[in-house]
């Protein structure tokens, strides 16, 4: 079990290349549910240049050089701790909130945080561990 799960947060600290040629749109958000209610009605997706905040027939965009920090937050819904994303449009910071989407065979998000730091090394960007998963 321990050989498990040292190879899962492995696979998560390092993951693949986020893209190939195609700059495809990757999901990196979920949505948790107490009794089968959703707690939130947003996605947020990710490409090369922007995180999206998808909301019903909105999308915003935000560059990922904008990103300040992602770090993991201190809400937990079925196992899974929201995270905070900060970044800065127009002069103000703004936040995102979301539960991430990684499994054992999903590293989106891992792919998220790397593209972020490559965007913005100097960015305040935590590293998935073991607690903040």
């Amino acid at each position: 079990m321990c050989l498990l799960l040292r190879l899962f947060l492995r696979k998560l600290r390092n993951p693949k290349p986020a893209f190939s040629a195609s700059n495809e749109m990757k999901q990196i958000s979920y949505h948790p549910s107490l009794f089968g209610w959703g707690l939130t009605k947003e996605r947020f997706c990710f490409d090369k240049h922007y995180l999206y905040r998808i909301k019903g027939d909105t999308t915003e965009e935000i560059n990922l050089s904008e990103i300040i920090s992602v770090k993991p937050g201190y809400t937990e819904v079925n196992n899974r701790r929201n995270w905070v994303v900060v970044y800065s449009k127009n002069g103000l910071q703004k936040e995102a909130r979301f539960f991430h989407n990684t499994t054992l065979f999903n590293h989106n998000f891992a792919q998220f945080l790397v593209a972020v730091k490559q965007a913005n090394p100097e960015a305040d960007v935590k590293e998935i561990s073991f607690f903040n998963v």
